[in-house]
């Protein structure tokens, strides 16, 4: 996560004017198109700090709660998504694994 975000940091820098993905329309406001992607993963952080602050610890609670308007099925796409944006927060301090990172691990805010 902590290199996702970093790339998103440095497509700010740039001076692209349309970005050209692989299918549907050109995205002719970039920056606006990257700030996006940031709010979203910061949105997903906020909501597992806010997670542990309402007392749920482990990610394997968090994601029916986070995740509550997608398919059951697709709960461990959204586990590893989750897994990964508690890696980037445990690198910032801002939570801690006891254990091994995984879904049952026990989280705590720091």
């Amino acid at each position: 996560m902590a290199a996702y975000m970093a790339s998103l940091e440095k497509l700010l820098d740039r001076d692209d004017v349309r970005y050209w993905p692989t299918h549907g329309p050109s995205i002719e406001d970039p920056k606006t198109h990257v700030r996006a992607f940031i709010a979203h993963r910061q949105a997903r952080a906020q909501q597992i700090l806010d997670a542990l602050a309402s007392g749920l610890t482990q990610v394997s609670a968090m994601v029916p709660k986070m995740y509550a308007d997608v398919s059951p099925n697709l709960y461990p796409a959204a586990t590893r998504s989750v897994l990964a944006a508690v890696a980037y927060l445990e690198d910032q301090g801002k939570l801690t694994v006891a254990g091994a990172l995984n879904a049952d691990a026990v989280l705590a805010l720091r």
